[in-house]
């Protein structure tokens, strides 16, 4: 077994890591965010037919139609707008599948760290294609971002967990991120303990 100072410093890795907070909330993709003024418009409406002040008067029976009105507009504008998010989605992840297939051929991986959504696909990729795992081991410098260095070990861990050891084997343990350090450790040691 190599000590830790042979072993490859993981991606991203500065002293000043250790001590930074995890962020606790992380929206997906937002892909329903569009469809939030058709609800907004539902309930809008709804407690105009259930409020008796709004019945009464010559405005009531307006103001109940502007609401439907705009319910269903809101409602029409949502559901084109989630089918359009949907369709830009599937082609950038797409996009992603490619360059991942590139840097298994070529080890260039040119992928935008700071978007969560390319993250999200990178890890899902990692999850079903060990191939991306199999180069990284092969080359650990050939991906300098933590970020991204972090989510194609999380993805590869999720399906092929008795490959906690070699990630283990590669990287420096006090270089890697806690979260992944722990969850390398905890399926290593279950392997040994079979």
């Amino acid at each position: 077994m190599q000590s830790n100072k042979s072993k490859a410093i993981f991606p991203g890795y500065t002293e000043t890591n250790k001590y930074r907070l995890p962020p606790f909330l992380m929206i997906r993709a937002g892909v329903l965010r569009p469809i939030i003024p058709a609800i907004i418009g539902a309930g809008l409406t709804g407690l105009m037919l259930t409020n008796e002040n709004y019945k009464m008067g010559k405005c009531g029976e307006f103001l109940l139609s502007a609401s439907i009105l705009v319910f269903a507009t809101c409602a029409c504008w949502g559901k084109y707008a989630v089918e359009h998010k949907k369709d830009q989605m599937k082609e950038r992840a797409n996009n992603i599948n490619d360059i991942v297939k590139i840097y298994i051929r070529d080890g260039v991986l040119k992928i935008n760290s700071d978007d969560k959504f390319n993250l999200l696909v990178l890890q899902n990729i990692a999850k079903h294609n060990p191939g991306i795992f199999d180069k990284f081991m092969q080359n650990p410098n050939s991906i300098t971002d933590k970020k991204i260095a972090e989510n194609i070990l999380f993805g590869h861990l999720k399906s092929h967990p008795v490959d906690a050891q070699k990630i283990l084997d590669v990287f420096n343990i006090e270089t890697m991120p806690n979260k992944l350090r722990r969850r390398a450790t905890i399926y290593a040691n279950r392997i040994k303990s079979r």
